[in-house]
């Protein structure tokens, strides 16, 4: 059975914080206790199922590379805009992308497992990020207000809470363009309410009105996943004509895309 093969990208807050190590620690070192806590909010199956993953799972290489800005002409064709290609006609894709220039790193992975089931498995142990009311504060039981799970779980984010006093704003600023917006406002003025358990219907014509830094709250700058065949092999071709690749490495990625690409 030949290899399959998933990657990992370090978005903007990737490469600041500690989320390489944990990388790291999970697929070079195997850490027990760093396993452990990755996995501690998924279910039994999915936690049996996901530490074979990591134990089963070698990471083969690490790749840096420079994005150029989204304003940008080289933009096109670039890595972030392969990888995001297909959600250009989401809301939040202009705020998200204006966040991607700059310096990151990919972690490539090798697995015996089968190929579509180990991108699957990878993209679901990325997780997500642990909301709480304040980041300063931590993971501490008081302060969160929904937990996160896999590797973007061990870090946190300021929820977006719509409280009575920002939707009192928002009504304001929506009052005369959306009259169905306001009226979904008003129906549930009497509690606090996350921003991602809000009606998808009027989620896109809100997140225009929230100030930035919560339009940047709602957004994952930690880790990327790449999930299939088209997007794998066109970042990797990118890569190894853009990327900062130790000529020992440029073997490892071509053996990749011939692996893939058959």
């Amino acid at each position: 059975m030949k290899p399959s093969y998933a990657a990992y990208a370090m978005k903007l807050n990737g490469e600041s914080s500690d989320t390489c190590e944990i990388v790291k620690k999970l697929f070079l070192s195997k850490d027990s206790d760093s396993i452990s806590s990755v996995l501690v909010n998924y279910d039994e199956k999915d936690s049996k199922e996901l530490r074979e993953l990591i134990l089963s799972t070698n990471c083969i290489a690490q790749v840096s590379a420079i994005s150029p800005n989204f304003e940008d002409h080289e933009w096109k064709g670039s890595f972030w805009d392969i990888n995001y290609h297909d959600r250009r006609e989401e809301y939040y894709y202009n705020n998200f992308m204006r966040n991607l220039g700059g310096k990151f790193s990919i972690f490539f992975f090798e697995s015996n497992l089968n190929q579509e089931y180990f991108w699957e498995k990878m993209r679901y142990l990325k997780g997500r990020t642990t909301f709480v009311f304040n980041s300063e504060e931590g993971l501490k039981e008081s302060n969160i207000v929904k937990n996160g799970m896999g590797i973007r779980g061990m870090f946190t984010t300021d929820a977006v809470i719509l409280s009575k006093d920002l939707i009192h704003v928002l009504s304001i600023n929506l009052s005369k363009e959306n009259t169905k917006v306001v009226e979904y406002l008003n129906s549930i003025n009497k509690k606090d309410l996350l921003f991602t358990d809000i009606n998808p219907v009027y989620q896109a014509i809100l997140y225009k009105y929230l100030p930035v830094k919560m339009r940047d709250d709602l957004n994952s700058y930690r880790i990327h996943s790449m999930d299939n065949k088209e997007v794998f092999t066109k970042s990797l071709d990118w890569l190894i004509k853009k990327g900062k690749i130790d000529p020992k490495e440029i073997a490892k990625l071509i053996k990749i895309i011939s692996s893939i690409e058959k």
